[in-house]
């Protein structure tokens, strides 16, 4: 099993899921996600989130919280038990804001830096900048 397998596998259970359930995931990808967070030095809901992320980030605007609420089956107010998470992976300059502003829209969209993603392709473990 690789990185990329790993997120894969991650991706298609959410997906496939009726109802999202972070339990639910973890029990179904226990394996794969465990790879993915050893890999990335982060926790299950950390990894849950990058897999969702990663699915949008080579997208102009990246992936906005109502593309993975989608994802996760779960309203915007669920989400909220999940936003200290997101702010740990942007502190730590693993995911980043993109801000697209048209003259007829803004779109906020999270996207996975490509330190991290490097890592993820390579199979090799992620090392945090300083």
């Amino acid at each position: 099993m690789n990185s990329i397998e790993s997120l894969k596998y991650i991706l298609r259970t959410i997906k496939d899921s009726n109802t999202f359930s972070v339990d639910n995931v973890i029990c179904k990808q226990k394996e794969a996600i465990e790879y993915v967070a050893s890999q990335l030095s982060i926790n299950c809901i950390q990894t849950i989130l990058i897999a969702c992320i990663l699915e949008s980030s080579f997208t102009r605007t990246g992936t906005s919280v109502k593309q993975i609420c989608n994802l996760l089956k779960c309203s915007n107010i669920d989400f909220l038990q999940y936003s200290n998470e997101l702010d740990v992976l942007i502190k730590r300059r693993m995911i980043q804001q993109n801000t697209t502003l048209t003259p007829f829209s803004e779109s906020n969209g999270f996207v996975v830096c490509p330190k991290v993603i490097e890592a993820i392709k390579r199979d090799e473990p992620y090392v945090e900048e300083v």
